[in-house]
C-alpha cells in the first residue's frame, strides 16, 4: 500500500559518492547512515560509476559533504548534486600546514564543496600502507567557466612560506609520473621495471620539493636560501658569480 505522504525532494537533497566498483550500494548506504542516521535515507542508486543517495531532509546534506564517509577503511568524499563540483588536488603540502590555510587561499577560485582529504602514498607493503603523501583533495564549486584550475600559490604558516600547486587534472603516479593510476597499481612496479623516483612538485624559481631544487627554496618549498644538501646553495652561488663575471666582461668589451 502506497504511503499517503509523498516526500518533497529536489537535487539539493542528493549527494554523490564514488566508491570502488566492487563495493555494493548497500555498504555505501550503511556508511552514510552511520553519519546522518539510517532513517534519514530516502532513495539510492548506482549511476555513472558512482552511488547517488537522496536524504529525506536537506539539512543533513551539508554536514555529510563536510565529513565524508568511510567504507572498508577508506575515506570517501561526498559531493552535492545541486551544483556540479570539481575535484581539486593540492600537491606539495607539508603535513603540518592546516587545512584552514589551504581553504583561505582556494576561496579565491571558488567555494569549497567538501572537506579536505589527505591522499595516501600508496605503498604496497602492509607495514607502510599508513604512510600518507604531501597531496590533499577537495571538491570545489569553481568560478572559472571551464571548471578547471592549474595554479600555484604560497601558503604562509608559522615562520615560513610554502609553495603548493592546485590542479583539476588527473592524479599522477608517485612511481612513474604518469596519469591515471596510483603508485600501488603502477604498471612499471608490477612488471619489475626500474624507474627513478618522481621529482616533487615544481616551486617558484624552477625548484622542486624533492630536495633537488636549484632555487631559493628548501625541500618543503619554504622560500629562503637553499640548504647545504646536494651542494645546491654552493652551486647556486657559483652560478650567480659566473653570471656576474660574464656581465662584467661584456661591459669591458
Amino acid at each position: 500500500m502506497a504511503s499517503s505522504q509523498t516526500l518533497s525532494l529536489s537535487l539539493r537533497h542528493g549527494v554523490r559518492i564514488q566508491p570502488d566498483p566492487s563495493v555494493p550500494v548497500e555498504e555505501v548506504l550503511l556508511a552514510v547512515g552511520d553519519a546522518v542516521g539510517h532513517s534519514c535515507l530516502s532513495h539510492a542508486s548506482r549511476m555513472n560509476h558512482g552511488v547517488i543517495v537522496f536524504l529525506k531532509e536537506e539539512k543533513f546534506v551539508a554536514g555529510l559533504i563536510e565529513s565524508g564517509v568511510t567504507v572498508r577503511g577508506s575515506y570517501l568524499q561526498v559531493s552535492p548534486l545541486a551544483v556540479p563540483s570539481t575535484r581539486v588536488t593540492i600537491s606539495g603540502v607539508p603535513p603540518f600546514v592546516p587545512n584552514e590555510a589551504l581553504a583561505h587561499e582556494l576561496q579565491r577560485f571558488g567555494k569549497l564543496a567538501s572537506g579536505f582529504k589527505i591522499i595516501n602514498l600508496g605503498c604496497r607493503d602492509e607495514r607502510l600502507k599508513h604512510v600518507q603523501s604531501f597531496r590533499r583533495q577537495v571538491f570545489m564549486f569553481l568560478t572559472c567557466p571551464t571548471q578547471t584550475l592549474e595554479v600555484s600559490f604560497r601558503i604562509k604558516h608559522s615562520e615560513g612560506n610554502y609553495m603548493v600547486y592546485a590542479s583539476t587534472g588527473r592524479m599522477r603516479c608517485f612511481e612513474c609520473g604518469n596519469e591515471g593510476h596510483k603508485r600501488s597499481a603502477c604498471p612499471r612496479k608490477l612488471t619489475g621495471e626500474g624507474s627513478d623516483p618522481v621529482a616533487g612538485p615544481v616551486v617558484a624559481g624552477g625548484g622542486s620539493l624533492s630536495g633537488r631544487c636549484a632555487c631559493r627554496s628548501d625541500r618543503f618549498g619554504r622560500l629562503g636560501r637553499c640548504g647545504p644538501a646536494g651542494g645546491v646553495a654552493g652551486g647556486a652561488r657559483r652560478s650567480n658569480r659566473g653570471t656576474e663575471q660574464k656581465t662584467q666582461g661584456e661591459k669591458q668589451e
